[in-house]
């Protein structure tokens, strides 16, 4: 065995592979999740079977599910016969694991809120 390979710290041996685990442990621990740039968000009324219309134009049936970008704002307008309508938002917020080097400005830093929107109309009898 010659004395360049015996020495520690070469290339090949126990000690630069322990280190090349512990600095790839390190890393990706850094890295931001991935997810989805679109988000599901449930609308439920009282009474069900109003109609859903939001900004973008999309419209459902309550109770529905609509799948949105994560990074845009979006006003639901929900009505039904003999109840007055009713607005709410829905807009994006950072979410708890937001990474600002790796993804603090892309759309999978956000989640939009609320993540269900409720609502009790107020009907007419």
């Amino acid at each position: 065995m010659s004395p360049a390979s015996s020495r520690p710290g070469r290339a090949g041996s126990p000690l630069v592979f322990a280190a090349s685990l512990l600095v790839a442990a390190a890393v990706a621990g850094c890295a931001a999740p991935v997810r989805s740039s679109n988000q599901t968000v449930e609308i439920v009324t009282e009474p069900a079977g109003a109609v859903a219309d939001l900004s973008d134009g999309t419209v459902c049936t309550t109770p529905c599910a609509v799948t949105l970008p994560r990074e845009t704002s979006q006003l639901v307008k929900m009505r039904a016969p003999n109840c007055d309508p009713l607005f709410a938002g829905i807009y994006p917020d950072y979410g708890p694991d937001a990474n600002f080097f790796a993804s603090y400005f892309t759309p999978d830093s956000y989640y939009l809120v609320p993540r269900a929107v409720r609502a009790s109309l107020a009907c007419r009898s």
